[in-house]
């Protein structure tokens, strides 16, 4: 294995270390729009609100009548307390325990609002509305204030969509605020809290705020909103204004108290176990709360996005919501999107992921055959010229610039390129940071199993596929001309190295990296009986 193949080598390996245990505890930065003004908020009590906003009290939650109403896509239960979402369930969706994705949870209400009126700050969460239009696909509730004017919020749902309509029509208000306070549920076995995060898109761009850096204090952004929302992992709840004028939009976390366990933790659904500390269940501690301010106007009209995180879906709604989609790096999102279309597009015709994956995997090695050649050709030509530059290193042992002029020279003449062994594995890597984003957190690759691996998009619990991906690692490495003696221990280590890496890494992506080297083997064999 030459120089630069074990340089190469050892850049791709802290590449992978400072993507898998640094870059990837962090939702994608994009550029905040110039517009863009941050408040933070002093300090406040938890879950309170300030003192100057009245909270208006009228019945005990067990007298709030709820209502439940089906569509094709979901079950979602309201309360008549503030006229709220209490529970939202999809059908298309299951969760471990095989039930269907429950995304509120138990003792949380969405949509709660806050209305100014003539100066004074009116908290309608708990105020117990009344029902006063009830169709299968529509609910009307009424409140009357205790000046006596009406508030009226009115439902309105469609049977194929995850998006349903809220209007709100208030008395002469000044201003409006309402907000998704309930968080998000967590519906996976393992949940990854780096995919939690608050989220607002506005001038084209999306700002997003992860949960880590969330505090008691609101974080705010000033300006014209195009929508604002909250995620985990796979889902996504969203309030899209349609025809107001937004202030601002403001984001929260419910408390500040730490999961331990880094960048993932135990859910309701998984036994914590021991090893590196206990982590604690999931608790409020983790979830996030945005709301939105907007001038009054009547009847105000929202969009209301609780589903998926599918990146095609969302793009239909034309309003930026495909940006929440997690899809790597700026540079590595139009390779992502590439990427998942391909995979999406195979699926069509191959049901399994895992052989759309090899089928992947195939198609790249045949895009790359070119560049294997030519590494190929670059690997044996350094091999033949080992003897003349170990007589070059000799003759200058004590001038390293003349020793740097003549290997330049050596290699011209003799048209050998020593970057040309480094260059395939260079250009693997977009590929491998955009298959990393793609299968970690692309909702179509949720719980799809492949022989015994049962999510392709978590690790392999047998390790299996590590082993292998190792081996085919270090086959690779062997059938290589050796062009130094003293470099064969890298055949041995770096296989070792990667192995122990990939060990945490979706299984997916573990398959694909497999595959490909396998792929790779088979046409080194073919390039050198060429050569």
């Amino acid at each position: 294995m030459g120089r630069n193949i074990v340089i190469a080598f050892v850049l791709i390996f802290l590449m992978l270390i400072f993507w898998n245990y640094i870059l990837t505890r962090r939702a994608p930065k994009e550029q905040k729009p110039p517009t863009t003004t941050v408040v933070e908020k002093e300090e406040v009590k938890e879950r309170e609100v300030p003192e100057e906003i009245t909270t208006i009290k009228t019945a005990p939650e067990t007298e709030a009548a709820l209502d439940t109403v089906y569509t094709l896509m979901y079950r979602i239960i309201l309360s008549a307390r503030g006229a709220t979402i209490k529970s939202m369930a999809l059908k298309e969706y299951k969760d471990p325990e095989g039930n269907n994705v429950e995304l509120i949870r138990a003792g949380e209400r969405a949509l709660t609002d806050v209305i100014n009126l003539d100066g004074e700050l009116l908290d309608l969460k708990d105020a117990v509305f009344k029902v006063i239009e009830r169709t299968p696909n529509k609910l009307v509730y009424s409140f009357t204030l205790p000046s006596g004017e009406t508030v009226l919020k009115e439902y309105s749902f469609v049977d194929t969509s995850y998006m349903f309509s809220l209007y709100v029509t208030l008395p002469e208000a000044e201003k409006y605020k309402i907000s998704w306070d309930a968080g998000l549920e967590f519906t996976e076995k393992y949940t990854e809290l780096r995919f939690f995060s608050a989220l607002a898109y506005m001038g084209g761009g999306i700002v997003p705020r992860e949960l880590s850096k969330l505090k008691k204090k609101p974080y705010e952004l000033q300006g014209d909103i195009d929508w604002v929302g909250t995620k985990n992992k796979y889902f996504l709840a969203a309030i899209v204004p349609d025809n107001v004028r937004t202030e601002k939009c403001s984001m929260m976390r419910f408390g500040t108290g730490m999961v331990s366990g880094g960048g993932g933790c135990c859910t309701p659904y998984a036994q914590c176990g021991a090893g590196g500390g206990t982590p604690k269940v999931p608790n409020e501690d983790t979830q996030i709360g945005v709301s939105l301010f907007t001038e009054y106007k009547s009847p105000m009209r929202f969009k209301i996005y609780v589903g998926p995180l599918d990146y095609d879906l969302l793009k239909k709604f034309g309003v930026g919501l495909q940006e929440a989609c997690y899809l790597g790096f700026k540079w590595i999102r139009p390779i992502s999107k590439f990427i998942l279309a391909i995979l999406l597009g195979l699926h069509k015709v191959i049901r399994n992921y895992g052989v759309v994956i090899i089928v992947f995997a195939l198609m790249i090695s045949l895009v790359f055959f070119p560049l294997t050649r030519s590494q190929q050709k670059s690997m044996k030509g350094l091999a033949q010229l080992q003897p003349k530059l170990q007589a070059l290193q000799k003759k200058y042992k004590k001038n390293p610039q003349a020793l740097n002029r003549a290997t330049m020279e050596l290699y011209r003449k003799h048209k050998v390129n020593p970057l040309g062994g480094c260059l395939p594995l260079i250009v693997q890597m977009p590929i491998f940071f955009a298959l990393y984003a793609i299968l970690s957190s692309t909702i179509a690759l949720r719980g799809t199993s492949f022989l015994w691996v049962s999510d392709l998009s978590q690790k392999d619990p047998i390790f299996v596929l590590p082993i292998l991906m190792g081996a085919t690692m270090l086959i690779s490495a062997r059938i290589q001309p050796q062009q130094q003696s003293q470099q064969k221990m890298f055949t041995y280590m770096m296989p070792i190295i990667f192995t122990f890496l990939f060990l945490s890494f979706p299984a997916g992506l573990v398959l694909y990296w497999l595959v490909y080297n396998v792929f790779s083997i088979v046409e080194s064999y073919i390039v050198r009986r060429t050569l």
